[in-house]
């Protein structure tokens, strides 16, 4: 029974071990641009425009060429809007992600990846509008010695009905599919901290 309990301790400490070796933190960067798809007349309908985005991803590598990534990112999203009347609307979508996505290399350096994403925003809703939103994405990336570069393509499941704030007790609403287009930019946090070290 002894023997047995050393073994078994032996082996959880090594799957441990193995596990850690796979995992990894990473911080990460996103310069997007927004171009939702609408229906709506040109009033309350957004304007395309940038958004970027900072976060962490917690990778974890199944095969040497696999690996399973979760994200945290807090992403800023501002477009202009005009109401009925050709006034500004002040639209305020800054949205909190957590993207799932599995990445396949193939090769010394290219890798596809896919996944899907959660989108809880986090400004300028009322009650009543459906959060969060899902989007689907894919893309094409690139690894350069220790930091990855990635192109993804992102787009909503469904249409999403968001209410625009326009006063107290005055709101509009606009039904937006979500697309947007990014690049984005990784750095396993392990390599920061040995950099820093070194200094």
């Amino acid at each position: 029974m002894k023997q047995f309990s050393v073994f078994f301790l032996l082996t959880i400490f090594s799957l441990l071990s193995v596990a850690q070796k796979r995992f990894e933190v990473s911080a990460t960067g996103k310069l997007g641009y927004y171009f939702p798809g609408t229906e709506n007349t040109p009033y309350f309908s957004p304007d395309n425009t940038f958004s970027p985005g900072l976060g962490v991803s917690f990778n974890y590598h199944v095969l040497k060429r696999t690996t399973l990534s979760l994200g945290l990112e807090g992403v800023y999203l501002k477009p202009a809007m005009i109401d009925h009347y050709r006034e500004p609307v002040d639209v305020k979508w800054h949205r909190l992600d957590i993207p799932f996505e599995i990445r396949q290399g193939i090769g010394e350096s290219f890798f596809v990846a896919g996944g899907a994403t959660l989108a809880r925003q986090i400004t300028g809703y009322r009650s009543g509008q459906k959060i969060p939103e899902y989007n689907w994405q894919t893309g094409i990336g690139w690894m350069f010695e220790k930091f990855a570069l990635s192109l993804h393509y992102e787009g909503g499941f469904s249409k999403i009905e968001k209410k625009i704030t326009l006063g107290p007790n005055e709101w509009a609403t606009t039904d937006i599919k979500h697309r947007e287009v990014y690049l984005k930019i990784s750095y396993p946090l392990s390599n920061l901290r040995s950099i820093a070290k070194k200094q």
